[in-house]
Parts: structure tokens; sequence; C-alpha cells
């Protein structure tokens, strides 16, 4: 081991010498060329520049590509686990995030910078997947048209300073670009220009939304550093508040340059999530919303010489994986993996909620509220009771959740038997269109529409897993129809197998499903790769049985 130590210490001080006598001998020999030599090096460059190998075998190409295998096959990769934090969350969800991302910057001057900004919308992933992009002070005028300042993917909407509101001939305008993977319903509702406030609103009906809100409203702000700071938030709170009163169900986002302003003096229900400097150790550009723990802000770096840095606000979700929370209306649903007997996680966000109910004035209903455990372990642990405002929430073995019965055991008899008595229930009204010699047009659209849709009801998770016996009752129904109209029906199983196969093909073509990567092609490009798995309820579900359906329909039919 010593000759090994010290034949190695010895070719390190040898190298470091080489290192640094080469640079100092090679000082005095620089070489300098012009513009026209650099131009015309490749025809002044000599054929035989390059050196000859006496191995004609062996060319340049494999050595270079021997040499690059031997020092991949040295570097040995560390296994990294998967990443966590609100930037790696918003990254997997992209453009499905209950609020938008956002990038918030102060330009001065928008079309000198128009360059950098494609460069980060062609390789930055996060600013390109970022929802709505808001830059103030962006110095527009009429003279420059829209096509001069587009972004590939982006839906450009502005607000150019008006010279004879403000008083002012320079600086000013406030522009939003829209991600068309996010929304294309955008329509403006103010542009408001003064000495003291500039004001520009937009509301926009993105594809994916939370269903509590209808529409997401942005108000992009300047306050000027001379302008009358009590004038333009009193303005700008008399303009939101207007908004608020004409689209009660909208989230708005107040967001921009306030230099010297802070709306939560006028409107204190507006929370400020920038809190980091944005210009010269002040926070200046702000971000306002009535939603608690909404954006989590982090700098960026400012684009060209803007003395602004740009903020991404990043929409904040459920803290752990293994934790998701689901609201519909007025109903929300805490989901938890509980992994090894640790519930942390699980409680953590439960106690999160009731803060958060606690802090928007909303008040939970401890006797509506229920806890259904699917544990299928041979000897479960009783589980700890969860105490929701000092009263204990009720463990059941099922619950109806958007209306669908979901049972402990995962089983699907009741949920069946509900939809069942419903169909039979509109199959009287079928009848008495019979009595009344309806077209057989007119009936197959009612049975379509009233019953079938009943049937079909949440299908694609329960079929595959449904007894027959439980299919044979649905499908009396289909029959019973039949009979009563007089031409045949979908069954039961076409229903169920184009259902899914039009489900899985919107996951397949969304690439921002958490669902997406399931759905791995084989590299013959033909099939699907099957899902391994270990009990019949796993393969029953609807992944497993949405790979075999597409594999099955890709399949070659012989004549």
């Amino acid at each position: 081991m010593a000759p090994r130590m010290a034949a190695s210490v010895f070719w390190c001080a040898f190298f470091c010498l080489i290192f640094f006598i080469n640079p100092v001998f090679c000082f005095g020999f620089r070489s300098s060329f012009t513009r026209e030599e650099l131009i015309n090096i490749r025809e002044t460059t000599p054929v035989d520049f390059f050196p000859t190998f006496l191995d004609s075998s062996v060319g340049l190409l494999d050595i270079l590509v021997r040499g690059a295998l031997t020092v991949a096959l040295a570097v040995k990769r560390r296994r990294r686990g998967k990443r966590a934090g609100a930037l790696a969350r918003l990254r997997r969800r992209a453009l499905r995030t209950p609020l938008p991302g956002i990038f918030l910057s102060n330009v001065r001057s928008l079309p000198n910078k128009l360059d950098e900004l494609q460069l980060l919308v062609q390789k930055n992933r996060d600013f390109s997947s970022s929802s709505v992009l808001c830059f103030t002070e962006t110095w527009l005028c009429g003279s420059i048209p829209n096509s001069a300042l587009e972004l590939a993917g982006f839906q450009l909407f502005r607000a150019d300073r008006d010279t004879e509101l403000s008083g002012k001939t320079k600086v000013g305008g406030i522009c939003f670009y829209a991600n068309s993977g996010w929304c294309k319903d955008v329509t403006v509702i103010l542009q408001h220009c003064s000495p003291d406030l500039e004001t520009f609103i937009i509301n926009c009906r993105p594809f994916y939304s939370p269903r509590e809100f209808t529409s997401i409203i942005l108000v992009g702000v300047y306050i000027p550093p001379q302008a009358n700071v009590q004038e333009a938030q009193r303005a700008l709170a008399d303009q939101i508040l207007c908004v608020e009163r004409t689209n009660p169900d909208s989230v708005v986002i107040v967001l921009g340059d306030f230099n010297k302003g802070d709306l939560s003096h006028e409107l204190p229900k507006y929370r400020q999530f920038v809190n980091c400097p944005t210009r010269e150790g002040n926070t200046l550009d702000h971000c306002y919303t009535t939603i608690s723990g909404a954006y989590h802000a982090v700098p960026r770096a400012a684009l060209g010489h803007s003395d602004h840095v740009m903020v991404h606000l990043i929409p904040c979700t459920s803290s752990h994986q293994s934790v998701k929370l689901l609201k519909f209306a007025d109903d929300t649903t805490l989901i938890g993996l509980i992994s090894d007997g640790d519930e942390s996680a699980y409680r953590w966000e439960t106690d999160r909620l009731v803060t958060w109910c606690r802090q928007n004035n909303l008040e939970l209903n401890a006797l509506k509220t229920v806890e259904m455990i699917v544990d299928f372990r041979k000897s479960p642990a009783p589980p700890t009771p969860i105490t929701l405002c000092d009263s204990p929430v009720a463990t059941v073995e099922h619950f109806r959740f958007l209306g669908t019965t979901i049972t402990q055991d995962l089983k699907w008899e009741l949920n069946i038997s509900s939809l069942i008595k419903k169909a039979q229930q509109r199959m009287y009204f079928l009848r008495q269109l019979k009595k009344f010699n309806l077209p057989r047009t007119m009936m197959v659209n009612f049975y379509t529409s009233i019953i079938e849709s009943i049937l079909t009801s949440s299908i694609t998770i329960w079929y595959a897993a449904a007894t027959e016996r439980d299919n044979n009752r649905l499908q009396r129904i289909i029959h019973s129809a039949e009979k009563v109209i007089g031409c045949n029906l979908p069954s039961l199983q076409d229903l169920y197998a184009s259902r899914t196969l039009r489900r899985a093909g919107k996951i397949v073509a969304d690439s921002s499903h958490p669902g997406h990567k399931l759905f791995e092609t084989l590299p013959s490009g033909r099939r699907l790769r099957s899902f391994r798995t270990k009990t019949s309820r796993h393969k029953n579900s609807f992944f497993p049985s949405a790979i075999s359906l597409i594999n099955k329909a890709r399949e070659p039919h012989c004549c």
C-alpha cells in the first residue's frame, strides 16, 4: 500500500508541475487574429493539420467512443430517492394545479428582453410550464404590434400606459402571458390608468380548476414611486371589491409592483405571499389573495438589466405525497396512505385543514364527518380515533362519495343495488312513453340520457370488480328496456369497454395527468406494458383493466 501511495503522490505532483509550467512558457507566445482571419480560418487551415494514425483500422470515432464508454463505466452513478418539495410537486402536476403557477417581474422595457424570454421558454421547464407570466413597466406603445412580442405556447394580453390619462409619456404598462395549455378562455374585465395607479384585470377559465372556483381573476398592478399611495390603494380596493361583487364564485389574485403600497391596509382579508427582497433589499413586488398558504415565493435571476428580481410564485399543495385533499362544493375528503403504522402525516394534514377552516371563517360539522379505514391485513391494530373540534369522528364501514358508495372491503354490491333501484324507477317513465306511441328514436334518446347514464355512473371503477350476479342484475334492466323500445341496445360490457378506452385515451394524451406514466409502451410500439398484480382486487382496478382492454383492441383480428 505504501509504494502505491508514494507513486500516486509523485504523479500528482508531476502533473501539477506540468500544468503550472505550461501556461508560464506559453504566455509569451500568444497569438492574435483579426475578424477576417477568424471567418476564413476553415479555408486557410492546411489539409494535413490533423495527425495520421499508424493503425488505419482504428478510426478516430472508435477511439472517442471507446474512451467515452470507459469513462462512463468508471464513473459510479449515485442513486437518488424521490425528490420532494413544492417545486417538485409543481413539476409533476404541470398545469393541473389548483392555483396557477406565476412568474412576476418588473422588466423595465419588455421588447429588449424578448430574446431572453424566448430562450427561457425553450430551455427552462419551470418557465415554460408556468400558467401565467405577469410583467410590469413593459414600456410598450401602440407602434409595437403583438406579433413582435409573441412567446411560443402563450397568449399575450397587454395594457399600455395611456399618456393622456397618466400625464406621463414614458415607462409604465402591464401585460399578462397566459399559457395556452392552462387556459384559452381569457377575457379582459378592466383596464385603468391614472397618475397614481395602473391596473389591468383579466378573467381566466382554465381547463382544470377546483370545483369551488368558477374562474380565476388576475389583477395586475403598478403604483409609480411618486404616486399618492393612499389614493392609489383606495382606488385599487374599490376596483377589487367591485370585481368580487360581480364574480362572487371566482378567486382573485392581485400581483404587481406596489413600491410603497400595501393592499392589506385597505383589504385586511388579503394576504401577501412575497417575503423575499425584490429590489435592493426591499420587497416592492407583491402577490395577494384571500386563500391562506396559497403560494410560496422563490426569487429568480432578473431579466436583462432590470433592477427587480423575477419572483416565481409556486402554488402550495399537500405537504405529504401520501395524503391527498379532495374538495367538491362544501364537501372535503382527506385521503391518507398509512405505511408501517405511521399516521403522523395524515393527522398533521387533518390538523392543518381544521386550522385553515378556522382562519377562513369556515365551520366544520363534526357530527357529519366520518372516517373509513381500508385495511386488508390479517390482524389489523385498532385505529386511534380522530378528534375534530373536541368531538370524536365516527368510524363507518361505507360512505357515499360523489354519488358512488364505497365500502370498507372495496366491494360494490351496495353501489350496484343503489344504481339498480334508480334505474328501475326511471323505467316507469319509459313505459309511459311507450303508451303514448312516441317514435323509437325519441325513446332511445330518453333511455340513453336518463337510464343508461345511471347504469354507467362510475362504471370504469366498479365494473371489472363486480360479481357476475350483480352484472346480470344490471343487464336485465337493459333487456327490459330493449323489450319496451323494440330495438337492440348496447350491452353493459360494451358500455364499460367504450368508456374505459375513452377515459384511458384522455389520460394517455394528457402528459400532466398523474396516471399518464402508468401507460408505458413496449419497445415494439404496439402494446402497453401490463401491470404485475398480486391480488385480483388490484387486477380488476381501473389501470390494469384499461391496459388490458387497450392491448386487446390493438391485437390484429383474423378474418
